[in-house]
């Protein structure tokens, strides 16, 4: 099959569409306020850890010292 036929160009199109649609609008400072009442310490920094194709990992660090890790799944993988 050649990478001009309309299945691959359909393809194409439906991963692009995909890719778009994982894209997350998180407001980091609610976050991080959100985080601090849960763990009643302030929470300092959070550092993108990694991303794939279904979850996005960070790093969340606190005043005292401690490192929690936030994994959030994308809306095309809810699980």
């Amino acid at each position: 099959m050649s990478n001009n036929s309309p299945n691959h160009q359909s393809q194409e199109s439906t991963e692009s569409d995909s890719e778009d649609s994982t894209k997350l609008n998180i407001n980091l400072g609610t976050l991080q306020k959100s985080v601090s009442n849960v763990f009643h310490v302030q929470c300092t920094s959070i550092q993108e850890f990694s991303e794939g194709g279904f979850h996005k990992v960070e790093i969340l660090k606190m005043e005292d010292s401690n490192e929690y890790i936030r994994r959030v799944a994308f809306p095309v993988y809810p699980q």
